[in-house]
């Protein structure tokens, strides 16, 4: 399942393999230079190393569908 319509999520943190075990134990498969990717579409995230304190890391893209999904109807 795609996460929120994003293409990709970069996040950087500061313990890259502890970080990476995380999201390999939770599901993600890892496809190289930080890469996890999802069953059903891909490459999602990247780990990178980024120090501890100061502002945020993390940056994401997103791209905006040309046609929503039907709603359920109710």
């Amino acid at each position: 399942m795609a996460l929120h319509r994003l293409t990709s999520i970069t996040m950087g943190v500061p313990n890259v393999a502890d970080t990476a075990a995380y999201y390999a134990e939770f599901g993600l498969s890892p496809d190289g230079d930080g890469w996890f990717t999802t069953r059903d579409a891909g490459r999602q995230l990247r780990i990178v190393h980024a120090p501890t304190g100061g502002s945020s890391s993390c940056t994401s893209a997103w791209t905006t569908p040309t046609t929503w999904p039907a709603r359920p109807a109710t």
